[in-house]
């Protein structure tokens, strides 16, 4: 539902190499007349090793509009993020779209609908840790999510 603030995730920790795949779907709210108006906010959080709103991660962002863009929280990463490529594969409020991120070494491929979308070719956060995927003010739907350790 996206309240209270914060993140769901596995018990085991995953690195540095693993693919995580899921579909997601945004709910539109009452009212709403374009998705650039959606309130809720998520991601996928990599490299988590202590637990709290909110941790030092490498976050894929999921937030409308900033679909795979990196926010390297409490870190440093370098990477590109293509927002024009972005406009055309991602899909309005109410419909599935499918998020596919291949971590490999120190590298991050993030993609949106098979669309590659963003890549981190370096990074300062740990080898491993936990994958935590987050919610926060509106309500998400996830399904099918996938890790794969490589």
């Amino acid at each position: 539902s996206g309240t209270p603030h914060g993140y769901m995730y596995p018990l085991k920790k995953f690195g540095p190499d693993f693919t995580l795949r899921l579909e997601f779907r945004n709910d539109p709210w009452p009212g709403m007349e374009a998705d650039t108006d959606y309130y809720g906010n998520s991601g996928y959080l990599l490299f988590i090793n202590e637990h709290h709103v909110w941790p030092k991660t490498l976050e894929i962002q999921g937030r409308v509009g900033m679909e795979m863009w990196v926010n390297p929280m409490g870190g440093h990463a370098t990477y590109t993020w293509d927002t024009e490529l972005l406009q055309k594969v991602r899909r309005p409020a109410g419909e599935w779209s499918s998020v596919q991120i291949v971590s490999k070494g120190n590298e991050v491929w993030n993609y949106l609908n098979g669309t590659l979308l963003s890549h981190v070719s370096s990074h300062d956060f740990p080898p491993s840790g936990y994958i935590g995927i987050q919610s926060e003010s509106g309500t998400l739907h996830y399904r099918n999510i996938r890790i794969k350790p490589e």
